[in-house]
This record gives C-alpha cells, structure tokens and sequence, in this order.
C-alpha cells in the first residue's frame, strides 16, 4: 500500500469498486477522485488487479469426457484380463506387476476432479462478472440521478428530432446512446469503461472535444430507454413519479437487436446474451439495481425490450406510455 493512502482509504476504493457502497457514499468518493490524484492513482491500480484476475483462462472439460473415461477403463481391464492370462500360461513367477485397474480409477478420478475445478473456476467468474456489473449500473444509477438534479428532473436523451432508431429507411438514423453519453462527457459516472459490461469486455476510448456519442456499439454493451424523436423521461412526470423504483430505464444489452437489424428469436430468449443467459442486471429510475432472469419486470410486468406488445420492428417505434419501458440498442449509429 502507498505510504500516502490510508488503509481505511483503500478498503473505501475496494468497496467502491465492488459495488459494496451506499449511493450516498459512492457519489461523495467519485466527487473526491476528480480532485484527489493520489486517490485516483491507487483506484486504477486495484482496478488493473481486477483486470488482471479477468485473464484467468477458463478452459472448458470436453464434452465427451464421461465417455472417453468410461472407454479408458474399460480398455484397461481388457489389457489386465490378457495379461493374466499370460501369466496362467508361463510357469510362476514372482516379477512384481502394476494393477491396471487401479491406475485406470486413479485416472479416471484426476479427469473427473480437473472438470469439476474447472466449472467451479467458470462460476466464480461469471459470479464475480455479475458483481461488477451489478456494481456498474449502480454507478450510472447515481449519475442519472445527478444529471437530473441538474437538469429540473429531465434525464439525459438523445438530441434529435428524428425518430427511425434502426436503418432501413429513407430518414435519419437517430442514436439513442447519445442520451447516456451525456453522463461520459459531463462526468458524472467514473469514465466510459462504465458502460461496458464485465462479461461482455470491449475497446477503450478517450472522450475527445465535440464528441457527442459513444464511437461505436462495442463502446457500449448495455441498452437504455428510448429518447429519441423528442421522447424524453421526466423525473417529474405525474405516471413515473408513481413508480420510480419498478421503472426501468437501463439494463444488459437487449437480445431483440443485433447489429442494428431486428432478431425475431430474441423475443423467444427473453434475457440479455451479456451473461450467457443466465440473467442479466437491470436499473430503475429510482437508482435501486436487480438481477433478473427474464424481461418481464417493468412497470405491471412490462417487458422491457419491447414496445408495448410490437413483436415486429423497422425502427419508428416508440413506447406508449411515459412508463413503458423500452431499451434501445446499445448504439444505433450507421
């Protein structure tokens, strides 16, 4: 540890990082980074350890690893059956032999142990990957609410009157993640490696003067609601105001558009991909983060990657309601 950090200082950036944080505490630790160099030295430092504990290779057992032992043993036994044999048709010995049988479990047990390891090394991965997503979207919770605060409860959105969101058309393509880029260039959350999802991973960039979006969609690997075409969230809105906390306005990146085309079997998935299926993060307009295990969970059980019930897309459509949630792709830009 630096002679210049406390411990108490680096078990403050730990949690940070983790996500262990209250929104609070989080907000007032980002504030004291943009002025404490010391502080931000030693951030970045745990977080190239965190890196760093990424680039553990997860190596998967093969899928025919039951039967290729089974096959393994049982061609042991046949060569211990033949060796007896021999030794019934030679006169008495006392050469001392290797019992095959008990080298092929020993075998078979070593196999069997590396799969079980090697699943649990992949659990612990994608466990300690939901956490740091989880603690992601924690992070943008509490700069969506900054940026609102500053802002008369109007979140950021997407400055454009167009209205097609996907490409297909003779109008415009509008970029919904220009609206969340606003919280990168007026740094309210910790830079835009933010918004990259843990598991998911992607290219750095440095945020240069007049940028006004993410460069590209690897840039950014979560799915925010629809602000285009002059569709902006209030904070003070009479619908939303009711339902802060069940309002969700990001999550995991939607599984319905991929490389800005519409995917009929996304609708079937129900779940981000980022995670494997397995669950994706979602946040609500109140800040609170939940992990989830399918798509149904906004306001009254809305589905959140969908327009109302639209199970067709070109790319006008638009929520019905100020509490329909409907997340965008990561990027639309051509």
């Amino acid at each position: 540890m630096n002679d210049d950090i406390t411990r108490d200082e680096e078990i403050l950036l730990i949690d940070y990082l983790s996500g262990r944080l209250g929104r609070a505490e989080a907000e007032q630790l980002r504030q004291r980074l943009e002025f404490d160099d010391r502080l931000r030295h030693r951030r970045d430092a745990i977080k190239r350890t965190f890196a760093a504990m990424d680039l553990v290779p997860r190596p998967e057992p093969p899928d025919d690893l039951v039967a290729r032992t089974m096959a393994y043993i049982g061609a042991a036994e046949q060569t211990e059956r033949l060796i007896a044999r021999q030794q019934l048709a030679r006169p008495r010995s006392y050469w001392h032999t290797f019992n095959l049988r008990e080298l092929a479990a020993i075998a078979a047990i070593i196999v069997v142990m590396i799969g079980i390891l090697l699943r649990m090394l992949q659990v612990a991965r994608s466990r300690g990957d939901r956490n740091l997503c989880t603690s992601q979207l924690g992070q943008i919770g509490a700069g969506l609410q900054t940026y609102a605060m500053n802002f008369d409860g109007v979140l950021p959105h997407a400055d454009t009157r167009h209205e097609r969101w996907l490409p297909g058309g003779p109008e415009p393509v509008a970029s919904n993640s220009a609206g969340p880029f606003k919280l990168v260039r007026g740094r309210y959350v910790d830079g835009p490696c933010v918004f990259q999802c843990p598991a998911v991973g992607g290219p750095g960039f440095t945020v240069r003067e007049g940028m006004t979006d993410f460069p590209s969609p690897e840039h950014i690997s979560y799915s925010y609601q629809h602000t285009v075409g002059g569709n902006i969230l209030r904070l003070d809105d009479p619908q939303v105001a009711r339902v802060p906390a069940q309002m969700v306005v990001l999550g995991d990146q939607t599984p319905v558009f991929r490389g800005l085309r519409f995917q009929p079997d996304g609708l079937r998935e129900g779940v981000s991909k980022n995670h494997g299926g397995s669950g994706m993060g979602v946040l609500s307009l109140a800040g609170n983060v939940r992990w989830v295990d399918n798509a149904e969970v906004g306001v009254a059980g809305d589905h959140i990657f969908l327009a109302d019930d639209h199970h067709e897309y070109r790319g006008m459509e638009a929520p019905v309601a100020p509490t329909d949630t409907f997340l965008l792709p990561s990027s639309s830009r051509r």
